[in-house]
């Protein structure tokens, strides 16, 4: 074993009920995985690992401002002891509401379309997806989840939009599942010494598909929302979706120009040799403690 061994872990929601995308873990679930990990490594806030030191080392980190993580998971982590960075983007303050994916989820669970399919221009290629079925439903909604991602905010609500009309559905309401923060729970977070709050960029829109201008905007104004909001300095940055091709050398860029200290990506990996700015993390599922017992280790000598 190396002497310096980092890992970063990724979490989007601690909850239960329906999660099509795969991406919740349940209360009872998350506070089994935090009870496994204290035998793990030692667990860290996420600047701890700028700086090179002996032995396994952890950083718990979240994704998107969903009410839940002030709601169920801080509490957990705090009775275990435990730091952990909220990635938030900055809309959560400024506008709350649902996610374009949560509205696309209703639009597609919560009742089944009164039409057989769906077809879609998206960029002039002409989409069409079966409706007659749940699983159809849902390979629709993820199919359309993952081409609307790599498009920007106005362009996306258009589409959803275009979606609601074709499914002849009724506005989309929003719900308690896909709750964001509210101005209590992210002050509430931010009282917290053991949580840190990072940005996850403003609009929570890939970077990528953004000119450099619009980039550094994003990043400076997620930055200064969130510290307005909380009284305290925001130096850590998760790219939204954080996946290869999600950000580019602009982002970088724009994310030391803004005064980011450091930036995560959702790209895999472990070790001791790190680019601040492009730190892998790894996504943690709905996992049973040993199961995710397996997976640390395994992601340790990876």
């Amino acid at each position: 074993m190396s002497g310096n061994q980092a890992l970063v872990l990724t979490y989007h929601r601690v909850a239960s009920g329906r999660d099509p995308f795969g991406q919740a873990v349940t209360p009872a679930t998350f506070s089994a995985q935090m009870e496994s990990l204290r035998g793990l490594a030692e667990v860290v806030p996420l600047e701890a690992l700028d700086r090179p030191e002996r032995g396994r080392r952890v950083a718990i980190t979240f994704d998107d401002g969903y009410g839940d993580n002030a709601r169920i998971a801080a509490p957990i982590l705090l009775a275990s002891g435990l730091p952990a960075t909220f990635f938030i983007p900055g809309r959560v303050v400024a506008e709350p509401g649902e996610y374009w994916w949560d509205r696309l989820e209703h639009l597609h669970l919560d009742n089944a379309p009164s039409v057989p399919a769906l077809t879609l221009a998206i960029r002039g290629r002409e989409l069409t997806v079966d409706l007659r079925s749940a699983a159809g439903r849902l390979r629709s909604l993820k199919a359309l989840n993952r081409r609307f991602r790599t498009l920007g905010l106005d362009e996306i609500d258009s589409l959803v939009e275009q979606v609601r009309v074709r499914l002849d559905a009724e506005p989309t309401v929003p719900c308690d599942e896909h709750a964001v923060l509210t101005s209590a729970d992210l002050a509430a977070l931010a009282d917290q010494p053991a949580f840190e709050i990072g940005s996850h960029a403003f609009t929570h829109t890939m970077l990528s598909a953004l000119s450099p201008r619009e980039q550094e905007r994003e990043l400076v104004d997620s930055r200064r929302t969130l510290e307005e909001a909380t009284g305290r300095e925001v130096t850590s940055l998760a790219y939204p979706y954080g996946i290869e091709g999600a950000y580019d050398a602009a982002t970088i860029e724009a994310a030391r120009t803004a005064g980011y200290a450091r930036a995560c990506t959702n790209v895999g990996g472990s070790g001791s040799r790190r680019d601040l700015f492009r730190l892998p993390r790894r996504m943690v599922l709905d996992w049973p403690a040993d199961a995710f017992a397996s997976r640390v280790r395994d992601w340790f000598r990876a």
